[in-house]
């Protein structure tokens, strides 16, 4: 099949693996801006914000089972982000992934990202994610590993 991810949410036995999407930045000036969300794993990671006061505007990380949200951004849905609120000049928008994508924020705070998915089917019995700085979990099927490691030259664990 090909095609949008969000397309095949009623087809989720046709889907593989997906790797999940990071959340956008938020940015205000050039010296203001919050981090996105890593994706992948289980659930993608929280963003991050500027200032402590900020940290209500952040977007959620997606998971297995339900969109990343945020107090004042939109949630995620199953494939993709939650896009940018368009009443705010600056957020950013959530990654996307499988199940579920990562929420919006605003501000200069960062989105969420999405989170990562490896099929049951024929999966062998070493399989698992990794994910930079994202929740951990030890259950079959769904086993990630977080990592505070990254590089542009794909690794092999």
């Amino acid at each position: 099949m090909t095609g949008l991810l969000s397309d095949l949410e009623s087809n989720q036995n046709t889907i593989l693996i997906v790797a999940g999407g990071g959340g956008g930045a938020g940015r205000y000036a050039s010296s203001e801006f919050g981090q996105g969300g890593s994706g992948g794993g289980i659930a993608g990671s929280v963003g991050k914000e500027e200032e402590s006061s900020q940290s209500d505007y952040v977007g959620l990380g997606g998971t297995q089972s339900a969109g990343g949200t945020s107090v004042h951004g939109d949630a995620g849905s199953f494939g993709q982000g939650a896009n940018r609120s368009t009443t705010d000049n600056y957020g950013g928008s959530g990654g996307g992934g499988v199940y579920y994508g990562g929420g919006s924020s605003i501000n200069t705070a960062g989105a969420g990202g999405g989170s990562g998915y490896i099929t049951e089917a024929g999966k062998p019995e070493k399989s698992y994610m990794y994910g930079y700085k994202v929740p951990t979990d030890n259950h079959n099927f769904t086993k990630t590993y977080t990592t505070d490691n990254y590089s542009e030259i794909p690794t092999r664990n």
